[in-house]
């Protein structure tokens, strides 16, 4: 009996005319990967497509921790602005610093390699916190952004036609393997307006649907048992938050290809993560100023 297959490329157009490409064979750019490198598991896979409007998406990264007692109403204003603003924001709660460590009473552990290093990276010491696409949008010197302060800078940004102009056309096929458990990014990249230094390539596992406890300090008692987290950063690849540099010094029409499996991005998902609650997100920072440039989102499966 033939082993049943599912194909999946999860198509994401940023930057796209009113109608949707289609791929007609979604077999036809993995086969010289599967010849080349005999690995037939990635058949297993799930198949659709996806189209986003064309604007700049906002990359909000707020720092939490399940011990933080204002972390709640930061992951309320973020929910809200997502609401108000679903497709131009893209919400990440990353657990990391003194807040999120676990104990007898909090056994959750939902810190990261990635959210250490984001943390450190950018001098995070105050909880809750963010960042808004990493950009210094108000020229003072510092891209991290007061939760009482998110939606008035959001706001200003999407008002901001020049920052909200798109400078990349990005198409994702995401390959997920439900056996191996092993997830491949296969982008492809064009650039839009010209950006002088390196641009680098990242991206993020995210889960939604951990139920764990969290402190509430608007709660009575403050501490909630079955606190539903959401849109929690579990792994960044590659390299925990580094990224991969694709361009330098790069021009309009400059593209990124995926030619070989090297090219690819790919990793590993937990066994302890609910693989139809992940969603992905893609997203190129520039280096000389760490902002985030561009980002997408999508469902690792369409379960």
């Amino acid at each position: 009996m033939m082993k049943k297959l599912y194909i999946s490329v999860i198509l994401v157009l940023t930057v796209a005319l009113n109608s949707c490409d289609k791929v007609d064979d979604p077999y036809e750019h993995l086969e010289a990967f599967i010849s080349e490198t005999g690995d037939i598991r990635f058949n297993d896979t799930v198949y659709s497509d996806t189209s986003i409007e064309n604007s700049r998406r906002i990359l909000l990264e707020d720092f939490t921790g399940i011990q933080c007692p204002n972390c709640p109403q930061a992951t309320d204003i973020a929910d809200s602005l997502k609401g108000d603003y679903p497709n131009e924001i893209i919400a990440v709660a990353i657990h990391t610093g003194f807040f999120s460590e676990p104990d007898d009473e909090f056994p959750l552990d939902l810190r990261t390699e990635t959210g250490d290093y984001l943390r450190n990276n950018f001098k995070v010491g105050s909880f809750p916190n963010g960042l808004i696409n990493r950009a210094d949008y108000f020229n003072d010197d510092d891209p991290l952004s007061d939760y009482r302060q998110w939606e008035n800078t959001i706001d200003q940004m999407i008002q901001d036609q020049s920052f909200m102009e798109p400078r990349f056309d990005m198409k994702v096929q995401s390959i997920y393997n439900t056996e191996s458990r092993i997830l491949r990014l296969i982008p492809t990249i064009e650039v839009l307006q010209p950006v002088s230094g390196e641009v680098r390539l990242h991206a993020f596992l995210l889960e939604n649907g951990i139920i764990g406890p969290q402190i509430d300090n608007r709660k009575t008692p403050s501490k909630i048992p079955n606190y539903e987290h959401n849109h929690i950063l579990r792994h960044g690849f590659p390299g925990n938050g580094t990224g991969r540099t694709i361009f330098t010094d790069a021009q309009v029409g400059d593209q990124f290809i995926v030619e070989t499996p090297q090219d690819e991005l790919r990793t590993n998902v937990s066994e302890e993560w609910t693989a139809n609650n992940m969603e992905v997100v893609v997203y190129l920072t520039e280096v000389n100023t760490n902002e985030i440039i561009h980002s997408e989102l999508f469902k690792m499966t369409n379960e």
